[in-house]
């Protein structure tokens, strides 16, 4: 992964070597009044492409408890980072980081598979067809009451 000057491609420069390859990710599933592409079918598109550019991503999480006085009263939560990098110098890397609760092993299940997809779509740049235009982003939503107390 090297220019014509035997400078090494920073993880910026192979991320938009990929983005010029990747094709528009099909929306392949249906749940919550919307279609989206699936983590698994954004996958098997991205994962060639990755390789072909000298990129690797990985997944990382931590728990905290949010608010209440002395960690009593808080809320468990789960701060989750992606991070994609450059696989020939893997400290030049692009992160982002997502938290919610956690209040189930099914719904933590559920919001990291969500954030993983969204993730590597925003760091990579691509796109998976027509989206809302922030519709669901801008409807009146009220943030949900902790739910796990200790």
């Amino acid at each position: 992964m090297t220019t014509t000057s035997d400078t090494p491609l920073s993880v910026w420069q192979r991320i938009a070597n990929l983005q010029r390859e990747c094709p528009i990710l099909g929306k392949n599933s249906d749940g919550y009044n919307y279609k989206y592409t699936t983590l698994d079918s954004m996958w098997k598109t991205i994962l060639p492409l990755m390789e072909k550019h000298g990129l690797g991503w990985t997944c990382r999480s931590d728990m905290l408890v949010e608010g209440g006085a002395d960690g009593m009263g808080g809320q468990l939560m789960e701060t989750m980072t992606v991070t994609v990098f450059n696989t020939d110098k893997p400290s030049d890397c692009v992160e982002n980081t997502y938290m919610f609760p956690a209040v189930n092993p099914q719904k933590v299940g559920s919001y990291e598979t969500y954030y993983r997809r969204y993730a590597l779509t925003k760091i990579l740049g691509v796109v998976s067809g027509d989206d809302d235009d922030g519709a669901k982003a801008s409807e009146n939503n009220t943030p949900p009451a902790p739910t796990v107390n200790f």
